[in-house]
Formats: structure tokens, sequence, C-alpha cells
């Protein structure tokens, strides 16, 4: 009976793993998925306001040898220090042909100038990498927070409010006391 048992599971076992990679393909190098094309948003020499939250939306399209779900990832690194300061996934079915976007934020740095960054975009099912790393370069434009300024009208309309504020309300106490 036990026998009878381990051969039974021994055959689900087996089944399991013929439809799991009986229903993929893996190329020469052995990845079952290919990342051919990556976007990101904001792109190349976009002005971003300094110390500010950007959001950034990565589009990974490609292929897979076969079906299932697979984790789509997306990592934005900062060119000088290597340090990742952004990262997002997805998770998703495909068939086939994907085109995922992925949705992060970070945050830009204090100082004024260039900013160099890294996308790198990954694939994964079942733990395991199953797509070639795809990177590319992109730079952005940190530019100085814009200080919000006030028209003249604005300033003198709000200094009026104030000063004449004390005189309707000692008015109204007047008012209040003659009834």
């Amino acid at each position: 009976m036990h026998s009878k048992l381990l051969v039974g599971f021994s055959c689900l076992a087996l089944l399991i793993v013929l439809l799991i990679y009986g229903r993929s393909s893996v190329d020469a190098q052995g990845y079952l998925c290919h990342i051919t094309n990556m976007q990101v948003n904001p792109g190349q020499g976009v002005s971003v306001p300094a110390g500010q939250p950007v959001e950034f939306s990565v589009t990974l399209i490609g292929s897979c040898g076969g079906e299932g779900i697979f984790i789509f990832r997306a990592d934005i690194s900062d060119s000088t220090t290597q340090r990742i300061i952004a990262t997002g996934q997805v998770t998703s079915f495909t068939n086939g042909q994907f085109v995922i976007v992925v949705n992060e934020s970070a945050m830009a740095p204090a100082a004024v100038g260039s900013w160099g960054l890294q996308l790198s975009g990954y694939v994964l099912w079942n733990g395991a990498v199953v797509a070639p790393t795809s990177e590319m370069t992109f730079g952005l434009q940190v530019v100085s927070t814009p200080v919000p300024e006030f028209s003249g009208s604005f300033v003198s309309e709000t200094l009026a409010f104030v000063i004449s504020m004390p005189l309707f309300v000692r008015r109204l106490k007047r008012t209040a006391n003659v009834a």
C-alpha cells in the first residue's frame, strides 16, 4: 500500500514537471524570456525639481517562450553611486508577448545639475531569472525648485485684510453691546 502511494505521487510529480516544462521553450543561452525594449518616463534630459519626488513609469517589452505567471522587475540606480534608488515589480500572466508597465518613485538629489541613472529590467519565474538582464542609461536635469511668486495686488489685499480685521471685530462688539 505504501509503495503504491509512493508510485502515485511520483507519477503525479512527473506529470506536473512535464506540464510546466513541456509548454515552454528555452533559447540557446538557456533563457525562457527576452526583454527586447525598455522605455522610461521621464526620459533623457527631462528637468526635475531638486529634492522633490520623481515618479517613474518603466515599460518592459519582450517575449517568453512559454506561458505562466512571471515577475517583471525594474530597478533604477544612481550611475555615480551604483545604489538602487527605486525598484518596482509587477506579477503578470503571459503566454508569449508582453508589455508591462512598472511604476516607482525616487527622491531627486538636492544638488542642481545632471543626474545620471541606469535602468535594469528583469524577468523572474519561480524565483529564477529567466531573461538576460536588460540595461540602459539615461540622465535627468535637476533644477532648482521654483519659489512661488506673489503679485503686488495679492500682498496689498492680504495686508489690507489683516489691518481691517481688528477694526471690524471692534465694530461688531460695539454693535452687540448697543443691542
